[in-house]
Order: structure tokens, then C-alpha cells, then sequence
């Protein structure tokens, strides 16, 4: 058995959401965007952000299943999104982490790890069976991304590391800052 390079590049597919929205952070264009690891990126979700901290951890590889990934990569990315889970925890101290991988809607490996908290409205119900997205301003969007990326660092500091090395020139690590909150 050979084993997967694990810096592999992102394989892209022209009409899926999650390579679009990969491809606009690789391009500097994404302010979700908070970190690419090696299996895959770290994103804040924009869009449902009444949970602080929403995080979705997306597959540098766009397949539908888990058990679509060779056993190497497979490890490689359920470690990184525990990690991923890990440094939620660390930035945002929910009372409670709740983890989704789903791929209904959108059939390109991600998980949803979502913060709960004390004050949780729906705390014994799913996030889709709650309340509205509500948007938060960009400025909100940095400042969650930094503490998410300070605790990303803590924890997965090689994983960060390493990426910086194997990324094609240009692309680079972007670390999420506040000048990538002014880009259109």
C-alpha cells in the first residue's frame, strides 16, 4: 500500500459551491476565509454567525463521502477537523460543540462545527431548526476570524506550517487580516 501525498493541491470542480468559494480564498477574495491546512480550509460562516464561531472545515478534495478518501487522506482530514473543532472550542468557549457532515445539498466533503451556548434559544434542536440567519458586520467577521486563527495556530501549528511550504507560489497561507476586510 503507497502512501497519499498529503500536500496534495486542491482539486477543484467548475460547478460546485465549496470550489468556488475555495478558489475565491486561494485568490485572496473569500472573508470567510481563515486558514488552509492540509487536507483542507478553515471557514467562518458567514452567513449564520447568531452562533459565534460557526465553522465549516472544507475538503481540499471535492468528493460526496468520507468514505470516498484513501485511508492516508482520510486520517490526515478527520485529525485536522478535530483540531479544527479544538481551536472553536479554545476561541469561542461554547457550552457545547455540535459537529455535522452532511452533503445533501451540497456534495463536497465539509463539516459544520458549530458553537452552542449557555444561552442557546433551540438548545435541544438541530441549528436548521432555529431561528433566521442573522448577518454580522466584516468588521465583527475580522475580529472573530483572529481569534479563530490565533487558537488554529495553537493547535495546529505544524499542519499551518507545513502548508506554507507545499502551497503553490502566490497562493500562500492566507492569514485572514483586516486588509482582507476592505477587498470587494
Amino acid at each position: 500500500m503507497t502512501s497519499a501525498r498529503i500536500n496534495a493541491p486542491t482539486e477543484y470542480s467548475a460547478d460546485c459551491f465549496v470550489c468556488g468559494r475555495i478558489a475565491l480564498a486561494d485568490a485572496g477574495q473569500n472573508p470567510e476565509f481563515v486558514a488552509r491546512l492540509r487536507t483542507g480550509y478553515v471557514f467562518l460562516n458567514g452567513g449564520r454567525q447568531e452562533y459565534r464561531g460557526y465553522t465549516l472545515f472544507s475538503s481540499t478534495r471535492c468528493v460526496p463521502e468520507l468514505h470516498s478518501l484513501n485511508s492516508t487522506w482520510q486520517t490526515a482530514f478527520l485529525r485536522e477537523m478535530a483540531a479544527v473543532g479544538h481551536s472553536v472550542f479554545q476561541a469561542f468557549e461554547p457550552a457545547k460543540l455540535n459537529y455535522a457532515l452532511l452533503g445533501n445539498g451540497v456534495p463536497h466533503l465539509h463539516w459544520h462545527i458549530i458553537p452552542r451556548y449557555a444561552d442557546d434559544p433551540n438548545p435541544q434542536r438541530t441549528i436548521w431548526e432555529g431561528p433566521s440567519p442573522v448577518a454580522i458586520p466584516t468588521v465583527a467577521m475580522g475580529s472573530l476570524r483572529d481569534a479563530l486563527l490565533r487558537e488554529l495556530e495553537r493547535t495546529v501549528r505544524d499542519a499551518i506550517e507545513a502548508t506554507y511550504k507545499d502551497l503553490r507560489p502566490g497562493l500562500a497561507v492566507k492569514r485572514a487580516d483586516s486588509n482582507a476586510d476592505s477587498n470587494p
